[in-house]
């Protein structure tokens, strides 16, 4: 084997069996071979036919049958009649069935072109990235990390020069007077013109 074969087969995919398979149920019972079973043969084709897919083939030898199904020889003996095997071919000593081989070899066919599809796909893609990112290069840049674009918004800076004692003025509360209460008593009682209210005025302005 060369390094070509070898590596062909080390990325073939791993399939897994599949656990079922096709029957059709008018095909089936229209078998005159079938129609003639008793329901003891039938039992024992659809338990050959489901080792057979699972296993891919069961012994044709009545002893060594048994002990895979787990009965008695003597059930097998009296079950594997023409009807039964009519369903099947003995190679090597097996029992194989020529249909269930059939599905298989489709199955598998098509998993596998699925897969290898798949694969190339996943190989095309990549390529096509590559060439791309080679196409155009991402350029290094030192103020990698800063932000980009114009800002949304006004630019305008507030400055010392933005102001002006009048403007200042007129906006400020410096000068205006809060209208009170004429009647409040407290007003009255610090502002006013009683001993307490100019007693009130020295202590606030320090004496």
């Amino acid at each position: 084997m060369d390094t070509k074969d070898a590596k062909k087969i080390r990325h073939q995919p791993i399939l897994k069996p599949v656990p079922y398979f096709k029957c059709f149920a008018a095909n089936t019972i229209a078998d005159r071979s079938y129609r003639l079973m008793g329901l003891a043969e039938r039992g024992l084709w659809i338990s050959l036919y489901l080792e057979c897919w699972v296993n891919a083939n069961v012994p044709s030898k009545p002893a060594k049958l048994a002990k895979i199904l787990g009965i008695q020889d003597k059930e097998v003996e009296e079950g594997l009649t023409e009807n039964v095997l009519h369903f099947f071919e003995v190679r090597n000593e097996q029992l194989h069935s020529p249909e269930l081989d059939g599905y298989r070899a489709e199955f598998e066919a098509s998993r596998i072109k699925k897969s290898a599809g798949g694969i190339e796909g996943a190989k095309r893609k990549k390529e096509k990235a590559k060439a791309e990112s080679s196409e155009h290069p991402q350029q290094p840049s030192s103020t990698q990390g800063y932000p980009t674009g114009l800002p949304s918004g006004s630019l305008n800076s507030i400055t010392s020069n933005s102001f002006t004692s009048n403007s200042f003025k007129s906006n400020s509360l410096i000068g205006k007077e809060v209208p009170v209460a004429a009647e409040d008593p407290w007003i009255t009682e610090c502002f006013g013109d009683t001993a307490e209210s100019k007693e009130y005025k020295r202590q606030s302005r320090g004496g």
